[in-house]
């Protein structure tokens, strides 16, 4: 049987998409897509870069 991700994996994940999202808007509108590295993002949103 397939892997099934409950809600809240679901809630979590949809979550930490849009601080991710949030963060790299934020840093491409303060310092264009040059301070959008990996690292800076990760950093910003809160995750770990290997979530990005």
């Amino acid at each position: 049987m397939a892997y099934r991700r409950s809600p809240l994996m679901e809630e979590r994940l949809a979550n930490n998409r849009d601080r991710i999202l949030v963060a790299t808007r934020k840093l491409v509108s303060e310092g264009g897509f040059r301070e959008a590295q990996i690292a800076a993002v990760a950093a910003v949103a809160g995750v770990s870069t290997g979530m990005i």
